[in-house]
C-alpha cells in the first residue's frame, strides 16, 4: 500500500514561499509561521497566485506551475504542464505531470473539456445551417456561386468552400463535380499530370514555393491544391 505523506518545499526562485505535495502554496515572508496563500480562479477554472520573485519583481504564476517546479524540477522547453484527472485545480502532484501539447489536448479530450466550434456554434458563423443547405442545394440547380454570393452577402470563396466541404463539413455530402474544373477550365494552367506531381511533391515535403519554380503558376496556386481548394477532385 502507498502512504502519499505530507510534504513542504520552498519554490525555486521564490525565496520565502513554499509548495506542497497536496497542491498549496504558502508564505513565510512575512514571519516565522507559514501562511497559507488562497489565491484566485481564473475563468478556465486555473489557480492563481502574486508572488514575488527572487529578483524583488511580483510575478502572476499558476499554482500547478509552482507546484510542478519545486517537485519535478524547471519544465522543459517543449512540454506543458497535464492535469491528469482534467481538474484544473486539483494541483496535487499526483495529478501533475508534464507533457507533449498533444498529451494535454488528448486529456482534455478525454474528460470532455476540449470542444470544437462548428457551424452555427463557431462564434464566428455568419451562416446557419439552413443556409448552408441551400448553397448546396441551388449550386446543383445551377444558380451561380456569383449569384448565391450576393443573395446571402458572403464571399464567392465563403460559398465555395461550402460546395466543395471545405467549411461546414458534413461527411454525408458529396461535393459536386462541375464540368469546367481541371484542364476543362478555359483559365487553367496545369494539367492533370501536373497535379498529381504537384500533390505527390507536396506530400514528399516540399514547399510550395520551391515547386511553383517548376510550374506556370504562383506559390499561392500551389497552396491552393495543397489545401484541396483547388484541384480536389484530383486524387492521388
Amino acid at each position: 500500500m502507498t502512504i502519499n505523506l505530507y510534504e513542504r518545499r520552498p519554490i525555486p526562485g521564490f525565496p520565502g514561499y513554499f509548495a506542497a505535495n497536496d497542491g498549496q502554496i504558502w508564505s513565510c515572508r512575512t514571519g516565522t509561521v507559514p501562511r497559507f496563500l488562497k489565491g484566485w480562479v481564473d475563468r478556465d477554472g486555473y489557480i492563481v497566485h502574486h508572488l514575488m520573485n527572487d529578483a524583488g519583481v511580483r510575478k502572476t504564476v499558476f499554482a500547478h506551475s509552482m507546484i510542478l517546479l519545486t517537485f519535478m524540477g524547471p519544465r522543459p522547453v517543449d512540454k506543458q504542464c497535464r492535469h491528469l484527472n482534467g481538474k484544473p485545480n486539483d494541483n496535487r502532484t499526483i495529478n501533475l505531470k508534464y507533457g507533449t501539447g498533444k498529451e494535454n489536448a488528448q486529456d482534455r479530450i478525454l474528460h470532455g473539456n476540449y470542444t470544437i466550434l462548428r457551424g452555427e456554434a463557431h462564434p464566428s458563423s455568419i451562416l446557419c445551417q439552413e443556409q448552408v443547405d441551400y448553397i448546396r442545394t441551388e449550386i446543383v440547380c445551377n444558380k451561380t456561386m456569383l449569384e448565391l454570393s450576393r443573395e446571402l452577402g458572403v464571399s464567392m470563396g465563403c460559398i465555395s468552400s461550402i460546395i466543395y466541404n471545405l467549411n461546414w463539413f458534413d461527411p454525408n455530402y458529396t461535393p459536386p463535380i462541375a464540368s469546367n474544373v481541371g484542364e476543362s477550365h478555359s483559365r487553367s494552367l496545369l494539367t492533370t499530370n501536373d497535379v498529381i506531381q504537384i500533390k505527390q511533391r507536396l506530400r514528399d515535403g516540399e514547399m510550395s514555393s520551391v515547386i511553383a519554380r517548376d510550374f506556370p503558376v504562383g506559390k499561392s496556386a500551389i497552396s491552393a491544391i495543397k489545401t484541396g481548394y483547388r484541384w480536389s477532385h484530383v486524387q492521388i
